[in-house]
This record gives C-alpha cells, sequence and structure tokens, in this order.
C-alpha cells in the first residue's frame, strides 16, 4: 500500500465545496432553504442545568423577519427579508438535547443575535405498574 496518500485540507475543503454545492442545487430545485444555512457561523447551543440556551447570528435581518416555532423536542427560527434582489432567508430546524417546556420559553433579539432560553421539562417519573393474572 505504498500508493496511499492522506488527503490535504484544500482537498478536503474543495470537496466539502463541491457537496455544498450539489446539495444547494438539489435542494433549490425542490424549492427547500439552502444547505449552506445549515452551517450558519456562530449557532450555538447551551445545555445547562435547568434549560437549554440557542444563540444564532441573523445580521441584515429585524424582528420582523424572525419566527421562532417549538416542540418539546425541536427548536425551527425562520427569518426571511426582501431585498433588491429578492427574498432572502435563513430557516434553521434543530433537535434539541432533551425535552423542554413549550410554555417557559423566551426570545431576545438584539445587535443582531438571537437568543433563545428554553426551561428543560422535569424528568419523567417511573410508574410502577401492577401485574394481574388475568
Amino acid at each position: 500500500m505504498p500508493d496511499l496518500r492522506l488527503w490535504s485540507d484544500r482537498q478536503l475543503s474543495r470537496i466539502k465545496e463541491d457537496m455544498d454545492q450539489l446539495f444547494d442545487s438539489f435542494c433549490m430545485d425542490l424549492g427547500l432553504p439552502s444547505v449552506s444555512c445549515l452551517h450558519a457561523d456562530g449557532l450555538e447551543i447551551r445545555k445547562e442545568q435547568d434549560s437549554v440556551t440557542v444563540t444564532l447570528p441573523l445580521p441584515g435581518f429585524s424582528i420582523e423577519d424572525i419566527d421562532v416555532s417549538l416542540t418539546e423536542t425541536t427548536l425551527t427560527v425562520t427569518a426571511r427579508r426582501e431585498s433588491p434582489a429578492g427574498v432572502e432567508g435563513v430557516r434553521r430546524q434543530l433537535q434539541l438535547p432533551c425535552r423542554i417546556s413549550t410554555e417557559n420559553a423566551s426570545a431576545v433579539f438584539k445587535d443582531d443575535v438571537l437568543t433563545i432560553i428554553l426551561a428543560k421539562c422535569d424528568p419523567a417519573s417511573a410508574k410502577r405498574v401492577a401485574i394481574s393474572t388475568r
């Protein structure tokens, strides 16, 4: 196996760019948001004792452009704006690291950064089930 060589960082970056372009083209054909928005710089998810904090930079968007929706396990952030080039947007759907309470969520948009604080659900307690002979 003397012909084996490690790929350089430049070669790996080129493959990543080619794959991103391939998936972006596929998503555009289906009317889906660009895959490149899934790798937005600055996304941060912090799991703390009683909460999960998600921080997402959204430069150039205003608070009216942003929509946040939530289930116990999924957070979706959509930002859309009109520009001279047309409609631009970002959509991030995140699988949360634990179940959260949809009732106790808050979001702040300041200095082009969206910060979402989600309270964790109380862990489900085990319930003993009686066994019968019937």
